[in-house]
């Protein structure tokens, strides 16, 4: 293991799944944010994220490591910053919608629940 950063136990292997590519400047630069780094360790034995963000949606550090996942819970109260976040945000490059659903959690009032599963590309093909 590299110095500072502890193995994977043996049965968080990869399973032949490709780890994402990141430029090599990004790579090299190790994030001084702790919360950043731990996330970025933990991308090789993790592959699911749940997100369920505030009504303005991801901010782009967050919508970077979200994009480290295979697969992606996306939970939303806001379709407008959902459907930005995937489309301006960058989701949809990465990642194919699998399945979607609308809640009417609010009865009576024009908010809607709204929930997108989303899978890696290279998974998908």
């Amino acid at each position: 293991a590299a110095a500072g950063r502890t193995a994977a136990p043996p049965d968080a292997e990869l399973g032949g799944r490709e780890e994402p590519t990141q430029p090599a400047a990004e790579a090299a630069a190790p994030s001084a944010n702790p919360t950043t780094r731990w996330l970025e360790e933990a991308r090789g034995r993790t592959d699911v994220i749940l997100v369920d963000p505030p009504r303005c949606g991801l901010d782009a550090d967050t919508l970077r490591l979200v994009s480290y996942f295979d697969h992606v819970l996306y939970i939303s109260c806001n379709p407008e910053a959902l459907l930005d976040n995937l489309q301006r945000g960058g989701l949809l490059q990465t990642h194919a919608v699998v399945r979607s659903a609308i809640f009417d959690h609010f009865a009576y009032t024009p908010h809607l629940e709204c929930a997108v599963l989303l899978r890696r590309r290279t998974l998908c093909e």
